[in-house]
Parts: C-alpha cells; structure tokens; sequence
C-alpha cells in the first residue's frame, strides 16, 4: 500500500509537470524549426553568393549573423532538455527525504526489524521505477519539441515536385 501510493505520488508529480510545461516545449519546439530555416537560408544565400562575399568583403557579417541565430538555436535546444530533466531534479530529493522521514519514524515505532521489510520494497521499487519514469517523461518532452519539426517536414513531403522551387524560394 506504500509502496503504491509512492508510485502514484511520482506519476502524478511528473504528469503535473508536464502539464505545466508542455507549452513552453511547443514554444521551444517552433522557434527550433523558424531558428534551423533561418540558418539554412543564411547558408544557402552565403554559398550561393560567395563570390561577392569575397570581393566585397561581407564574410564578417554573414558569420556574425550566423552565430547570432546559431547562438538562440543552442539555447533553445538546451532550454528544452532541461525542462526534460527538471522534474527528476527536482523529485529525486523529495523521495529521499521522504523516504528517510518515514523510514525514521517507522524505525521509532515498529523497531528496525519490523520497518526493513517495509521499507527495503520502497526504497527498491523507488530506484528501479524512478530512473523508467524519467527517461518515458525525458521521450516524450523530446517528441513534442521534434512535432513542429516534424510537421515541416510532412508538409514539404505533401508538395508536389512541379511547385516545391516556388515554396522552397519563399
């Protein structure tokens, strides 16, 4: 019975956190998308036009704006990852601590005998479980970071070749 409501007690913890940051992962999943497209497009205008870059003397500005977008791109993906991680961050102390306040007051009054049987199931269901439970909620902020991306990709998919030039010049 402990052992089920600690169980339920880390589910719920980690769907409320969801909860709380799955717009902020839709936020990071599209300025991920609009940040690559903008990379791409300074990639492709800069070797496109390279020639004039050399003569006139633009490599600078065109390297500086490309770290600049490179720049917000790697703070977006790391913003991501880290609300990915954040609940075990945050809940693997909790257990801890709680599990040492209950195992100190089981020891108080069942006596050490009587509180190992209790809390060994505990403290191994918690370790095993824990670590299962992170990595489903670590996939599924990923997944929904990599939607919108995603999404790009199956609307360009669904373009038929006679107008995909007209869409990718855009």
């Amino acid at each position: 019975s402990d052992v089920c409501s600690s169980d339920l007690l880390v589910l719920f913890f980690y769907f409320i956190s969801y909860q709380t940051i799955k717009s902020k992962i839709k936020k990071y999943g599209k300025q991920q998308v609009e940040l690559d497209q903008k990379l791409f497009k300074i990639l492709q205008e800069g070797t496109g036009a390279i020639r004039d870059i050399l003569i006139n003397g633009n490599q600078e500005m065109y390297q500086n704006l490309y770290f600049k977008i490179d720049k917000k791109l790697r703070k977006s993906y790391w913003n991501s990852d880290f609300l990915g991680i954040v609940p075990r961050l945050l809940i693997e102390p909790f257990l801890i601590i709680l599990l040492f306040l209950v195992g100190f007051l089981l020891i108080k009054q069942e006596g050490l005998q009587n509180a190992l049987p209790i809390l060994g199931p505990i403290a191994l269901i918690s370790q095993k479980l824990l670590p299962v439970i992170q990595m489903i909620y670590q996939s599924i902020t990923q997944c929904k970071t990599g939607k919108e991306s995603l999404i790009n990709i199956i609307s360009l998919l669904e373009i038929p070749l006679k107008n995909f030039n007209q869409v990718q010049n855009k």
